[in-house]
């Protein structure tokens, strides 16, 4: 009777979560879907799922009338500068906090709390500051932006993951000679690598998707981003141009799905588990 509960148990489960599954990939297949379909089968009713016939006029149409490939070059350097950024500057504060307990136990929750500031309080101070420095359309700048909403949540999630290794692996580094900083960098530092990829990976998606800054930061081709591009096709009053409009939005998807599954496993914390046992 045991047995009988826990495989009943077991097969709501399953039914659970492939439904779960098909709602949460159904919007995703759809797109991808609508982004081969001709414009009359998109307005078809009842509608296709499956185009046909297959055309591949959306992709054209962004990649030679709209050279999208130039926004999607400008959001990859600005995913990356952003990131970079936040890596460098993220990384010492958040051991600090966690180590030395600079700041106080409030510090790190305070830090969150920056990232809750909604974006469009600080745009215009954000504009004015850019503008001042002739930054303004330029991809430095538009990371400059984004570095301001990461960096708190890149330091509060790296806090954490500094937490979970014990300091005793350090001071047994700096018996046998190691500085503070050698015993960081040879020690603490190759064991929060995954943390490291967690953080990078969630804050290059964070600036690959943001619109606000990029729409009001930038003003030309030469450092608009995806999200921008997209915008464009939604035209209020003549016409939104849905076919081209999820070829753009399949492009968008590509990079960062490659992106994350390349470096999956390293998304795992459990790579310190057991490090002081033994």
């Amino acid at each position: 009777m045991t047995l009988h509960r826990k495989g009943v148990g077991r097969a709501v489960v399953y039914i659970f979560l492939i439904l779960f599954l098909i709602v949460e990939l159904f919007p995703i297949l759809w797109v991808v879907a609508t982004s081969f379909k001709t414009s009359i089968d998109i307005f078809n009713w009842p509608p296709k799922i499956w185009p046909n016939p297959v055309t591949l006029s959306n992709y054209a149409y962004i990649f030679n009338d709209m050279n999208l490939q130039n926004y999607l070059l400008n959001s990859i350097i600005v995913a990356i500068i952003t990131t970079v950024i936040c890596i460098i500057i993220g990384i010492p504060c958040a051991y600090a906090i966690s180590r030395f307990r600079t700041g106080g136990k409030g510090l790190s929750s305070w830090i969150l709390m920056q990232r809750m500031i909604p974006s469009v309080a600080i745009i215009i101070p954000l504009f004015i500051l850019l503008w001042k420095i002739h930054l303004l359309d330029t991809w430095f700048g538009l990371a400059i932006a984004h570095v301001t909403y990461s960096l708190p949540f890149g330091i509060w999630l790296m806090i954490g993951f500094f937490g979970d290794i014990p300091i005793e692996l350090e001071e047994s580094g700096m018996v046998d000679g190691c500085t503070r900083m050698g015993a960081f960098r040879r020690i603490t530092l190759p064991l929060v690598v995954p943390g490291l990829v967690a953080m990078a990976v969630l804050i290059a998606i964070q600036s690959w998707n943001e619109f606000l800054y990029a729409v009001i930061l930038t003003s030309s081709r030469k450092s608009q981003t995806l999200p921008v591009a997209i915008s464009v096709l939604v035209h209020p009053v003549t016409d939104i141009l849905y076919g081209e409009m999820c070829a753009a939005a399949v492009v968008a998807i590509i990079p960062v799905f490659i992106f994350t599954l390349s470096i999956q496993k390293y998304l795992v914390r459990g790579l310190t588990a057991g490090s002081v046992k033994g």
